[in-house]
């Protein structure tokens, strides 16, 4: 078990330490790097494992099997020790929208609207918005479904 100490006055040292400061020492504590900027999960980390200690290999092991015959998806934090780094895929690219160079056009407020299609995002007027929903809230002045506005995805079947 951890080395015995007086949690309450931990907990003040710890919150008067900067970020950077709580960070290194979540660091040395873990053995690992958190990503998060958030003061209490630090802090509550670093205090949970100063009292208890890290986990036996037992349990580590038990865990690992339990996991094993549940479906659970896990993501490492980077830097995990011993768990590789996830694959980095390719996004899906949602299956309404047309395929980069297509021009989309539209009728709106007795003005024609036309909006190229990019590999990654839309030209509209020499500018580039990253949806369609941003082009569509930037030509009707409030936020407005891209997919609605341009009429585009699935028809639904008549029946």
């Amino acid at each position: 078990m951890g080395e015995r100490f007086d949690v309450q006055a931990e907990q003040a040292r710890l919150q008067a330490l900067p970020m950077a400061e709580l960070k290194r020492e979540f660091e040395r504590v873990w053995g690992w790097r958190h990503t998060t900027n958030n003061r209490s999960t630090l802090i509550r980390r670093i205090l949970w494992r100063r009292q208890y200690g890290p986990l036996s290999e037992a349990v580590v092991r038990r865990a690992r099997e339990i996991a094993a015959q549940v479906l659970v998806k896990e993501i490492a934090p980077p830097g995990w020790p011993g768990v590789p780094e996830a694959p980095v895929s390719e996004p899906v690219r949602d299956s309404r929208l047309p395929m980069p160079g297509t021009v989309l056009t539209r009728e709106y407020r007795g003005q024609t609207v036309v909006v190229s299609v990019l590999v990654d995002g839309f030209d509209y007027s020499g500018v580039v918005y990253p949806s369609l929903s941003a082009v569509a809230s930037e030509i009707a002045g409030s936020h407005v479904n891209g997919f609605h506005f341009f009429r585009l995805g699935k028809k639904k079947e008549r029946t």
